[in-house]
């Protein structure tokens, strides 16, 4: 039977039998890695994938309206079963307050199951609650330590964080070297924010010879491709100094490499 189906009768069926379970007050989802939250009927007939399925259908409104109690409930099953993306994700809703009361030390426990599970996203995680010290002891070294796996599985945000340890000295030696390698790998693969950091170096010259031409390409493209807010401003501000700086005649090719880059 296609999975999609199966999840979708899955769901109706749990539905007629613990709809009262999943709204009822009495049944609260646990806020903890260590938790066992009583098995509802027709949960056995589950694999962890199909409750992570049933979470993320509950978390993002597809096919039901959007619950994130429920998405809780049925991660939190999912996260016992062993799925690792399932306690990543319950890291991020106590994270960001979704659903549960916002917890950084909480979330920083999820995510440190779901990496030792195996789950890169929250390896990556871990790293950043390191780097900014949220429910965790601030380390850069620590985050330096929980990159290295997902770097080595050529995983683009991970090599992009490194890179800028690397680049600045933070919790490693300082290699402009080592931060250029990395984000020329993640840039390979189309990860906007690598490329952005990338194109700062070489509009800064920094561990490199300054190259507004490859700089003005990488920002540009960067951009076209999106990127978080709080990495947009700093990426406009710089390709509008390398653009101010580049004759007409450089443009042209800048703009011929950024439209290269962008749709790879």
């Amino acid at each position: 039977m296609n999975r999609t189906i199966r999840i979708v009768t899955l769901l109706l069926a749990l539905a007629s039998v613990n709809a009262q379970a999943l709204v009822s007050n009495d049944v609260t989802p646990q806020s903890h890695a260590a938790s066992r939250p009583e098995t509802p009927s027709g949960v056995e007939q589950m694999t962890a994938e199909e409750m992570f399925s049933l979470a993320a259908m509950f978390d993002d409104g597809v096919g039901v309206p959007r619950d994130y109690e429920a998405a809780l409930y049925w991660y939190e099953y999912a996260a016992r079963a062993g799925h690792a993306e399932a306690m990543n994700r319950l890291g991020i809703m106590h994270a960001t307050g979704r659903g549960v009361l916002q917890d950084y030390a909480l979330a920083f426990e999820w995510y440190l199951q779901a990496a030792k599970h195996g789950s890169l996203s929250a390896a990556n995680n871990v790293a950043t609650a390191y780097f900014n010290g949220l429910g965790v002891s601030q380390s850069y070294v620590q985050a330096a330590k929980w990159l290295q796996v997902p770097v080595a599985l050529g995983d683009p945000r991970a090599e992009n964080k490194l890179a800028l340890l690397y680049r600045d000295g933070l919790g490693v030696a300082r290699d402009p070297a080592m931060a250029i390698t990395l984000l020329r790998r993640a840039a390979a693969q189309r990860y906007a924010p690598a490329m952005a950091n990338l194109g700062i170096m070489y509009a800064g010259g920094v561990g490199m010879e300054r190259d507004d031409v490859r700089a003005h390409a990488l920002l540009q493209a960067a951009l076209e491709i999106g990127l978080p807010a709080s990495l947009r401003e700093a990426t406009l501000g710089q390709l509008q100094q390398v653009a101010a700086r580049l004759k007409n005649r450089e443009l042209t090719p800048a703009s011929q490499l950024s439209a290269a880059a962008s749709t790879m």
